[in-house]
C-alpha cells in the first residue's frame, strides 16, 4: 500500500510535467507521504504522538524516511 502510494504520487508528478528531481517536489511527495502514513496508522497516535504532526514539524531523521521513499521512485520511475 504504502509503496503504491508513493509510486502514484510521483507518477502524477510526472505525468504533470513537474521535475520530480527538483528539491521542491521531493519535499510535496514527502509531505503527501508523511500525510498517507498518518492517515493510515492513526492506531499508532497515542504511542508516537511526536510523528503525528505537519511534516514541516517532523525531526530531520523522520523527513529523511519519508524522502527516502520518495528518491528511491522517483529513481526506479526515471530509469524505467
Amino acid at each position: 500500500g504504502a509503496a503504491n502510494f508513493v509510486v502514484d504520487t510521483v507518477v502524477t508528478k510526472i505525468d504533470s510535467g513537474v521535475d520530480v528531481t527538483s528539491n521542491e517536489a521531493i519535499e510535496e511527495s514527502a509531505s503527501a507521504v508523511h500525510d498517507k502514513w498518518m492517515e493510515d496508522n492513526s492506531w499508532q497516535q497515542d504511542s508516537t504522538p511526536e510523528l503525528f504532526v505537519p511534516y514541516d514539524e517532523l525531526s530531520e531523521s523522520e523527513k529523511k524516511k519519508d524522502r527516502d521513499q520518495v528518491l528511491l521512485a522517483t529513481a526506479q520511475l526515471i530509469e524505467s
